[in-house]
């Protein structure tokens, strides 16, 4: 049984370096980690935190592993100006007139 004084204590020292959180640090590590990764390694690692299972690379089956495999495979560089609005207006006022 835990008495008061002893879970105050234990709030308090909680409480007392919140900077210091493992939780944190991790998710820092992991981010970096992420940022230097290939790409393919990258989407498989998100993929499998996300749906609990590998990514089929060779025969995708499912919307999401088709959607992972567009990422790594259809490269345009026409999607990176498309992404933004005023780049779009332009595009189109090129091509309809």
């Amino acid at each position: 049984m835990i008495l008061k004084h002893e879970a105050r204590g234990f709030a308090e020292d909680k409480n007392r370096y919140p900077q210091f959180s493992f939780k944190k640090k991790v998710k820092r590590l992991g981010e970096k980690a992420f940022r230097v990764m290939p790409d393919k390694l990258f989407l498989s690692a998100r993929y499998f935190l996300a749906f609990h299972r590998r990514m089929d690379w060779k025969d995708p089956q499912t919307l999401n592993e088709k959607l992972q495999w567009l990422k790594l495979h259809d490269r345009k560089d026409i999607y990176s100006s498309l992404v933004d609005k005023y780049e779009v207006r332009r595009h189109i006022t090129d091509e309809i007139g």
